[in-house]
C-alpha cells in the first residue's frame, strides 16, 4: 500500500477513535448534567406544590399550570398516581423529603408526601375521581425537558463536527505542505536516481545535495549517493 493511502487510511480510523473517544467520555456527563436539571425542576414543583396547599391554594388550579409538554404532575392515593406500596413507604419513611423510585430511570419521577396540612385540607378536583378528605395524598411529577436534551445533543454533535474539522484541517495541511516537500518530493528523486543507475544515466546517479532535506530521508539520501560513487 502506498504511504498516500497509508495515512488516508490512518487519519480515517484517528477521526472515528476521536469521535468514539468523545462520545464513550463527553455522553455520560451530558446526560447526568440533564438529569441533574430534571431532577432540580421536578423538586422545585414538589416543594412549591407543597407550600401552595399548606397555605390554602388550589391544588387542582396548581397542577393545571405545571402540566405541560414534558412535565406532568398528579395528585392522589398511591393508586390513582401509579405508585407501589412498597414506593408509598418508602416515601412515608422520608418524612417531608422527595423520593425517585427508579434512580437513573428515565424520565426523572419524583414522589412526595403531601405535609399534613394538605392532608386534612384534601380537594376532590386534582385526581381523577376524587378521594374522600382526610385521605394521604402523595405528589408524583414526572419532567423530561425535551426541547434542553434536544439544545445538548447538538452542542454535542456541533463539538464533535468542530474537533473532527480541525483534525481535517491538520491533516490536510499536512498532505499539502508538508508531505510533499519532506516524504514524496525525497522518495521520488531517490526512484529516479535508482532508475538512472539501472539504465545506466551516469550524470543523473547522484541526488543534488541541495535538494536533499535536513533530516533522517536526507541521511538516507546522502548514504545512497555515498554507495553508488
Amino acid at each position: 500500500m502506498r504511504i498516500r493511502k497509508k495515512l488516508i487510511v490512518l487519519h480515517t480510523c484517528f477521526s472515528l477513535a476521536l469521535a468514539a473517544i468523545l462520545l464513550v467520555s463527553l455522553r455520560p456527563a451530558v446526560a447526568k448534567i440533564m438529569d441533574r436539571a430534571e431532577v432540580d425542576q421536578g423538586t422545585l414543583l414538589l416543594r412549591g406544590l407543597a407550600r401552595f396547599v399548606e397555605n390554602g391554594g388550589d391544588a387542582a388550579a396548581f397542577v393545571a399550570s405545571v402540566d405541560g409538554e414534558g412535565t406532568t404532575l398528579r395528585i392522589g392515593t398511591p393508586g390513582q398516581v401509579g405508585i407501589s406500596e412498597d414506593v408509598a413507604a418508602s416515601v412515608r419513611a422520608a418524612g417531608s423529603g422527595i423520593v425517585r423510585p427508579e434512580a437513573g430511570g428515565q424520565p426523572v419521577t419524583l414522589v412526595m408526601r403531601l405535609p399534613d396540612a394538605a392532608q386534612r385540607e384534601a380537594f376532590d378536583g386534582a385526581s381523577p375521581g376524587g378521594t374522600p378528605r382526610g385521605t394521604e395524598r402523595f405528589g408524583v411529577v414526572t419532567v423530561r425537558i425535551g426541547e434542553a436534551r434536544e439544545a445538548v445533543v447538538q452542542l454535542f454533535v456541533l463539538l464533535v463536527v468542530a474537533l473532527l474539522a480541525v483534525y481535517g484541517l491538520v491533516a490536510l495541511a499536512l498532505e499539502v505542505f508538508v508531505m510533499p516537500q519532506h516524504v514524496y518530493d525525497p522518495i521520488r528523486r531517490m526512484r529516479e536516481a535508482d532508475e538512472a543507475v539501472r539504465a545506466g544515466r551516469r550524470g543523473q546517479e547522484q541526488i543534488p545535495e541541495g535538494l536533499i532535506p535536513r533530516d533522517e530521508l536526507g541521511e538516507i539520501m546522502r548514504s545512497r549517493n555515498e554507495s553508488i560513487r
